[in-house]
């Protein structure tokens, strides 16, 4: 927002470029007059691994990592680079459902930032039907939703240290 006003989420995409008037007018028309959102359909196997074994903002992928519901992570490899690299394709589909935005500018932020807890950024782009996130990938890493997958519940000071550490 600017001065406390709020602007139309279309023309935020247009003027940060991540979407041109013709895109926007296509999801526009895409999505109908109706308010509700249609449920995403699930991302088949073969779609998944579309990008195995191809190039994507010069990702070579190697295999795929993980399957959301708006998102497919490949593991790859950039030229000249011995460390592996995590490729996410974020549906533009997940516009439609208020997403992504705010993130997208948070990554975008985070560029080159090298902190102890924070997976390295090092590109966001988008290709006609995704945006594109590139990050190191790290090995035998734990993420938050994997541990709660574990333990269900947190225990309040393990959470407690947790944000502490997200804080830092």
């Amino acid at each position: 927002s600017q001065g406390g006003m709020k602007r139309p989420l279309e023309r935020v995409m247009i003027e940060r470029k991540f979407l041109t008037h013709d895109q926007v007018r296509k999801l526009n028309s895409n999505m109908g007059s109706t308010p509700t959102l249609k449920q995403p359909q699930a991302i088949t196997d073969t779609e998944a691994k579309k990008l195995v074994g191809q190039i994507c903002n010069r990702v070579l992928c190697d295999s795929v990592l993980d399957v959301q519901e708006f998102v497919i992570t490949y593991l790859g490899r950039l030229p000249r680079d011995p460390d592996p690299v995590a490729l996410h394709l974020i549906s533009k589909k997940a516009l439609r459902a208020g997403l992504w935005m705010d993130f997208l500018e948070t990554v975008r932020g985070c560029i080159g930032v090298q902190v102890k807890n924070l997976v390295e950024v090092l590109e966001v782009g988008r290709t006609d039907d995704d945006f594109v996130i590139v990050t190191r990938h790290k090995k035998g890493g734990m993420t938050l939703e994997s541990l709660l997958g574990r333990v269900r519940r947190l225990k309040l000071s393990e959470a407690l240290r947790i944000c502490k550490e997200i804080a830092k």
